[in-house]
């Protein structure tokens, strides 16, 4: 058979594989991103802002009253009379007597303060206070995208957390999860492989000191903090409302928002530490993404921009946290001196089961990656040795186009080796004497299909190129599909069915061969019993040249075997590959 001159490049230094897996976006995207340096410098402009809001939010000291068997214990002599004539005349209990002292102590203290629009005596909430929950609504939804946006984006708000917490681990796990790493590695076994690099990040996390663990936490617990603020409902708090806020009428009574301000100030209570500056930066970086912005200044505008919305909305929550004391609030409503919020959720805790399945899931997509690559890069060279030449391009065929490999091997099949078996098979067709008259009509068909196997491919391939029906739009040259009669759904739909078509010509491509393969192999290695048997002028065909054609049909045998082989597996590499979310592509 004639051999094919190799030119001086193969392809095979050019293969490469594109992740896309959308679960590891963010450990791919983050690990190439941002250093130290260089989220110091992006910060710098809104640092110092960030550093004046982290006084904790809830600022009030309120002290809870001494429980009711100490009064009753440091009770004065005049005191103890006093309650034993009221037990006398009212017929209440010395508890309930010192209750409502407390109470109505409470309550004048209340007064004294003078805080703006509430009023102990009345047991109301009137119309300053309903104006300071409006303003805490505004500054609360103005920052609630955003903070929602953050909400979203947990495993990239833990990882960038991390990464400025512990620099020296984060860069460590990106570079020993990294596609140039697991490379170099020569375990080939991707569950070892996965085992080995998973045993290394559980040795390095432990390494993770006390002090970082509970800033992380910490930075984490005050992110969901400041969203559930951003979300909750003073709405419908000042819905409660009734009157004319033209006027400046608008009251309230206590225990109409009784509920919502013990959920309020159970919120804010865990606001009571000084805020994590690591905490409203990552904020600022998470809900401003450097992709979305064209340039460096763009992007430095929206961090400021987005601080300012964020630092107003801390600001805000502070002020109303000084300005009115929930605490006491919620215990005058309540009647109960000695209410406190809620043992806060722990919240925070899960930082290292994300961070841990993060890299865990880049472990495994890189592991993969890297296996699919081997395993491509393996099929290639030995088709290549087969074809005695490298792969040669599918034209106009998109980068994209997941079954890339397979229309390449499509089309070097058809250009050199089919060119090269095309005499003996023939001369099958035409002189062999089948024993099986099925073996016979099963070649007839199969040969038929072979033949047509290039001129499918070449009419597939006069649609896909630029000046085709379907390139004009591949190439974005018309955005829809009107030339070519099909609705105007664009590229994706395209792309989608080049691959249709693709996936149809290989397996029709796999199944000849497979005939093919089938009957030469009855002619060549006839066994009894078989489905496939030889020929009656197996020592006659090809007259003088019988012994040279039966060694060309060997060699015919072997190669369509192999190429069918290499084709199939192939075809499962792509589509494990498509499966999960990785394209294969040749890059020159």
């Amino acid at each position: 058979m004639e051999k094919r001159k190799k030119s001086a490049q193969s392809v095979l230094p050019g293969y490469t594989v594109i992740m896309s897996m959308k679960e590891n976006t963010v450990f791919e995207r983050l690990s190439a991103e941002l250093t130290r340096e260089e989220r110091d410098r992006l910060l710098e402009s809104v640092r110092r802002g960030i550093e004046e809001q982290l006084a904790p939010v809830s600022c009030h000291e309120e002290t809870v009253p001494p429980a009711i068997e100490v009064q009753i214990r440091t009770l004065s002599f005049l005191a103890r009379m006093s309650i034993f004539f009221r037990q006398l005349f009212t017929g209440m209990s010395q508890e309930d007597l010192i209750l409502r002292r407390t109470l109505a102590a409470m309550r004048n203290q209340l007064q004294k303060t003078s805080v703006s629009g509430v009023e102990p005596r009345r047991l109301l909430f009137t119309e300053q206070f309903a104006l300071a929950l409006e303003n805490l609504r505004h500054s609360q939804i103005a920052v609630a995208p955003a903070l929602e946006l953050v909400s979203s984006r947990r495993p990239e708000l833990v990882f960038r957390l991390v990464a400025a917490e512990c620099p020296e681990i984060n860069r460590d796990l990106i570079r020993h999860t990294s596609s140039s790493y697991v490379e170099e590695q020569e375990e080939r076994n991707e569950r070892i492989l996965r085992s080995t690099l998973t045993r290394y990040v559980e040795e390095r996390l432990q390494e993770v000191s006390t002090e970082n663990s509970v800033r992380i936490r910490r930075a984490l617990a005050q992110v969901d903090q400041l969203v559930a603020l951003a979300q909750f409902p003073f709405s419908s708090m000042i819905s409660s409302f009734s009157g004319d806020p033209e006027s400046g009428g608008r009251y309230c009574p206590f225990d109409y928002l009784a509920h919502s301000l013990e959920r309020l100030a159970s919120e804010l209570s865990r606001l009571a530490e000084p805020l994590e500056q690591n905490a409203l930066e990552t904020i600022v970086l998470v809900a401003c993404r450097p992709e979305n912005y064209g340039t460096q200044d763009l992007f430095q505008a929206a961090l400021e921009a987005s601080f300012a919305v964020l630092a107003d909305s801390i600001r805000a929550l502070r002020d109303f946290s000084r300005q009115y004391p929930l605490l006491s609030l919620v215990r005058v409503i309540r009647e109960d001196p000695w209410w406190m919020p809620q043992a806060p959720e722990k919240t925070g805790h899960d930082w290292l089961s994300i961070y841990r399945s993060t890299v865990g899931e880049r472990i495994s997509a890189e592991v993969l990656r890297v296996s699919l690559h081997r395993q491509l890069r393996e099929k290639i060279r030995v088709l290549e040795e087969i074809l005695e030449g490298p792969l040669l391009p599918f034209e106009g065929l998109p980068g994209d186009v997941k079954s890339f490999h397979t229309a390449m091997i499509l089309w070097s099949f058809v250009e050199s080796f089919r060119r090269n078996t095309l005499t003996p098979l023939r001369l099958i067709l035409n002189g062999a004497e089948f024993y099986k008259s099925s073996n016979r009509a099963q070649y007839n068909d199969a040969f038929n299909d072979y033949e047509q196997i290039p001129l499918e491919l070449q009419a597939l391939r006069n649609l896909i190129v630029p000046e085709g029906d379907w390139g004009r739009i591949l190439h974005g040259g018309e955005p829809s599909g009107e030339a070519s009669g099909e609705t105007p759904e664009g590229r994706p739909a395209m792309i989608a069915r080049v691959e249709e078509e693709l996936l149809r010509l290989a397996t029709g491509t796999r199944i000849t061969l497979e005939t093919l393969v089938n009957v030469l192999g009855g002619i060549l290695y006839a066994r009894p019993g078989s489905s496939y048997d030889s020929i009656a002028n197996y020592g006659q065909i090809g007259g003088r040249r019988n012994a040279e054609l039966i060694d060309e049909i060997k060699q015919v045998h072997a190669g369509l075997q192999q190429i069918g082989t290499i084709i199939s597996e192939v075809d499962v590499l792509e589509k494990r590959a498509r499966e999960n979310g990785i394209l294969l592509r040749a890059s020159s």
